[in-house]
């Protein structure tokens, strides 16, 4: 991807002598500028190179660049990423977590703190009050870091107008693991993994992405639930798991693809409904036990889910 700006004849000289110097120390083609670091990843990135135009696939130190020697990040979290980037959707990202970025825990007893990376600045927290806290599990997928869920711990982001999708199009997906297989063994029994719910007894419309025996579904704890069988998920590996809403019809993806499609008309604002991972914070355990590498929300439609999840495929290596 270039400038468009034409260099002057000397330039040109200058520019291919320093290609063929960058040839020879081993960096990779086919990348895209960096963002906001100055330097071109096309030849000179020498310490993991971009992959088909991906940009980076870790938190690389990028000294040979031409900019700063520290990725930005966007480029720590997943490289340039192109098209498919979840940077790419602009101010409808709304809840971006990386277990690579941003992911911190602190004090005693410990409180887990999870920044944002979208431009809504949702942060997760661990909070006070729970008798344990996630923990933080290094290189668990493809050198990346993920957080550990135990089926009674949880991260809730308080409610934001940016989380607050009425029933209008919105997409979740999540790189997760069921480390313990917990879905297969409650029979007609969910175990959450992300829900936006009110945190109040007795309040429970609203959505949940959830693990049910045998697939995971959409759920609203009333009316509407979209389940996609999917023996695959209880494998004990990751997957990219989805829900993308559109005109009020919900599609499960699993792994890049549309599982199940149903109706799910749901109105997602109900007041104080608070974005939590591992657990639905008015309902408890059972709940999720397993890891959570990332996880991305938009407030909008996606033009391309698929995309989107190619790149989550490529980052984590499934």
């Amino acid at each position: 991807m270039t400038s468009g700006r034409v260099a002057p004849f000397g330039a040109v000289v200058a520019l291919v002598l320093a290609a063929a110097c960058s040839s020879s120390s081993g960096g990779s083609g086919g990348g895209q500028p960096d963002s906001g670091n100055g330097g071109q990843d096309a030849s000179e990135d020498t310490t993991g190179g971009d992959t088909g135009g991906g940009g980076d696939t870790g938190p690389q130190q990028d000294a040979s660049e031409g900019g700063s020697t520290t990725d930005s990040p966007t480029e720590a979290t997943g490289g340039d990423g192109g098209p498919c980037a979840p940077s790419s959707l602009g101010s409808s990202l709304v809840l971006w977590l990386v277990g690579d970025m941003g992911l911190t825990s602190s004090g005693n007893p410990a409180t887990v703190t999870w920044t944002d990376q979208s431009p809504a600045k949702n942060d997760a927290s661990s909070g006070t009050g729970q008798a344990s806290v996630p923990t933080i599990d290094t290189s668990v997928v493809n050198g990346h870091t993920a957080v550990k869920f135990d089926g009674t711990n949880s991260l809730v982001v308080q409610d934001a107008t940016s989380l607050q999708w009425a029933a209008n199009s919105f997409a979740v997906w999540v790189v997760m693991s069921d480390a313990t297989n917990t879905a297969d063994a409650s029979a007609n029994m969910g175990f959450t993994i992300l829900s936006k719910l009110a945190p109040m007894a007795g309040s429970s419309v609203g959505f949940a992405l959830q693990l049910y025996p045998g697939g995971v579904e959409a759920y609203d704890y009333q009316s509407a639930q979209v389940r996609a069988a999917s023996t695959a998920i209880a494998d004990g590996n990751f997957h990219v798991v989805g829900a993308v809403r559109s005109g009020g019809v919900l599609t499960m993806r699993v792994d890049g693809a549309a599982a199940m499609t149903g109706a799910f008309a749901t109105n997602v604002s109900e007041p104080m409904q608070v974005v939590a991972l591992g657990v639905s914070p008015n309902l408890g355990p059972p709940a999720f036990a397993g890891d959570v590498a990332e996880v991305i929300a938009v407030n909008g439609p996606v033009a391309d889910p698929a995309c989107i999840e190619s790149y989550l495929k490529s980052r984590y290596g499934l």
